[in-house]
């Protein structure tokens, strides 16, 4: 196993376990102050079990979408004709459905010539539409069909795994 996925699963399980103390330590609390009631406990439980089961997810698609090397310097002036998806999902910790773009943010697929024109369009349409980390969905950068790198919230691009 490599190192660097060895110290992500152990952070993860770190997270994890932080996570429940904190869970644990909240609902014992607010059932000694008797401040939660049964439903209120079971609508706590649910949040919890709803964003672990969203971080299942998001940690799957993640797997599957893997990138791993970073496209820099003279290769994001390359000439070509690119595409690039711009797009927005809602995000699930401000209370927004993450299967849906955000309400009045259209998704576009817009033509550029280089790499660094897509990262810059990338960022443009973040900007302009007063998008988070945990709202950008966009970013595919395609040539003839074939997707050959991605642009991170950061605009930074990579090259898929």
């Amino acid at each position: 196993m490599d190192f660097d996925v060895a110290m992500e699963m152990q952070k993860e399980v770190s997270n994890k376990t932080a996570e429940r103390k904190a869970l644990d330590s909240f609902l014992a609390a607010a059932m000694e102050s008797g401040t939660l009631s049964g439903s209120r406990i079971r609508k706590a439980l649910q949040d919890v079990l709803d964003e672990a089961n969203l971080r299942l997810a998001k940690t799957s698609i993640e797997e599957t979408m893997s990138y791993d090397n970073e496209i820099t310097g003279v290769d994001l002036e390359t000439i070509n004709n690119f595409t690039v998806t711009l797009a927005s999902v809602g995000n699930p910790d401000h209370g927004q459905s993450p299967e849906h773009s955000l309400p009045g943010v259209k998704s576009i697929t817009l033509p550029v010539k280089t790499l660094q024109q897509a990262s810059d369009a990338c960022q443009k349409y973040i900007t302009e539409n007063d998008l988070g980390s945990g709202n950008w969905s966009g970013g595919d950068v395609s040539c003839d069909g074939k997707l050959i790198a991605r642009v991170s919230y950061n605009g930074r691009v990579w090259r898929p795994a």
